[in-house]
């Protein structure tokens, strides 16, 4: 019994899958830095949280637009969005710090 629980083990910790933390480029669109699904790997200072009520297209283009906009309005101090698509309508503010 002690034998089977241990290969379960063994064999349940191998399949974990490791997360990619490698550090990527991430380009400038419309002067910010745009993280989708991913958080930035620099010094980071939290600015605010932008919100969408009215979507007029489900394509992530248009709302990538959208937010990108309604956070340099309201938040021209950040320089990173960070947008999970899980929560198309929402994103937070960052204001990364320079090198």
């Amino acid at each position: 019994m002690k034998k089977i629980f241990l290969i379960l083990l063994v064999a349940g910790t191998s399949m974990v899958k490791a997360q990619n933390t490698k550090p990527a480029n991430v380009p400038l669109y419309q002067g910010v830095y745009f993280y989708a699904d991913c958080e930035p790997a620099d010094k980071t200072e939290y600015v605010g949280r932008v919100q969408l009520y009215i979507v007029w297209s489900n394509h992530p283009k248009a709302i990538k637009k959208a937010i990108v906009r309604k956070a340099r309005r309201k938040f021209p101090e950040g320089n990173a969005i960070v947008w999970k698509t899980d929560d198309w309508g929402e994103a937070q503010v960052f204001k990364i710090s320079e090198k």
